[in-house]
C-alpha cells in the first residue's frame, strides 16, 4: 500500500475566453473557487495551494485559509499548459514551505458537481490500489461516438454500426470527466503529465459529468446543484 502524504493544488487563472473571471462566478453566492475548497475541507485534512495570476483570486484563496501562489504571466495564457503551472506550483512549494508531501490532489474548479465523499474515497482508492495516478470518470458505455475523415465522411469511433449490441454486452468505456486527478509528485516531475504508469479511475454519478465552459453550462450546473443539494454549495 502507498503511504501517501497529500496536498491539493488548484489552478485558477483570471482569464477565460467564454466567461470573464470564470473561476469567481458563483453558484448559490459561492464562487467556483470557494466551492471546491469547501468540498475538500469538509472531508480531507490537507493543505490547499491556489495558483493564479489574479490578485482577486489569490486574495480570496487567502481568505479561505489556503496558500496563494502567484503564477507568472507566461504560464497564464490561453495556450498555457496546466502541467507547466502544476510544476511551477510544486517547485514553489518545495522551495518556500517546510511541507513533506508525495501526492497531489488536482481538482478543477469548472467541475463543481461533487459530493464531499468523492475526494476522500478517491484518495483512499489511490492509496489502497497502489496507483501512480488516477482520474475521475463516468461510464460512457451508452455513448456512440462518430467522427469525420478528411473527406467529411462519417465514421464510427467506438462501435460497429452494422453490428450494434446491447449496452449490457458492450465492453466498459469511460469518460475522463476532468473533475479531479490524483498523482505521485516525483513521477509527475519525470513524466510531466498528470496520468502515468499504474493508472486508476474513480467512478462518479452520471449527473457529475458536467463542467463549465460557457454561460449555458454555468446555468445547468446551478440547476443541478440545487436539485441534488450539492455539498459545498447547498449541503
Amino acid at each position: 500500500m502507498n503511504n501517501i502524504n497529500s496536498i491539493a493544488i488548484i489552478l485558477a487563472r483570471g482569464g477565460s475566453k467564454e466567461i470573464p473571471n470564470k473561476n469567481l462566478e458563483t453558484i448559490n453566492n459561492k464562487s467556483l473557487l470557494e466551492i471546491t475548497i469547501n468540498q475538500i475541507k469538509q472531508e480531507v485534512n490537507i493543505d490547499i495551494f491556489v495558483s493564479s495570476d489574479s490578485e482577486n483570486i489569490l486574495d480570496q484563496a487567502s481568505n479561505f485559509n489556503c496558500f496563494p501562489i502567484k503564477r507568472p504571466d507566461h504560464l497564464s495564457g490561453d495556450e498555457s499548459l496546466s502541467e507547466d503551472a502544476i510544476l511551477h506550483a510544486i517547485n514553489f512549494i518545495e522551495k518556500n514551505f517546510n511541507i513533506e508531501f508525495n501526492t497531489i490532489l488536482f481538482p478543477q474548479l469548472t467541475s463543481p458537481l461533487r459530493n464531499n465523499k468523492n475526494f476522500k474515497e478517491a484518495l483512499e482508492l489511490y492509496e489502497n490500489k497502489n496507483y501512480d495516478s488516477l482520474f475521475s470518470s463516468n461510464d460512457a458505455s451508452d455513448c456512440l461516438l462518430w467522427s469525420k475523415d478528411k473527406t467529411g465522411k462519417l465514421i464510427e469511433v467506438n462501435f460497429n454500426n452494422k453490428e450494434r449490441t446491447r449496452r449490457q454486452e458492450k465492453d466498459l468505456q469511460l469518460i475522463e470527466n476532468g473533475s479531479f486527478y490524483i498523482f505521485d509528485k516525483d513521477k509527475f516531475k519525470i513524466h510531466k503529465t498528470r496520468l502515468f504508469d499504474s493508472i486508476g479511475e474513480y467512478r462518479m454519478e452520471s449527473w457529475q459529468v458536467f463542467e463549465i465552459d460557457n454561460f449555458d453550462d454555468l446555468e445547468l450546473c446551478r440547476h443541478i446543484s440545487k436539485i441534488k443539494n450539492i455539498d459545498g454549495i447547498y449541503g
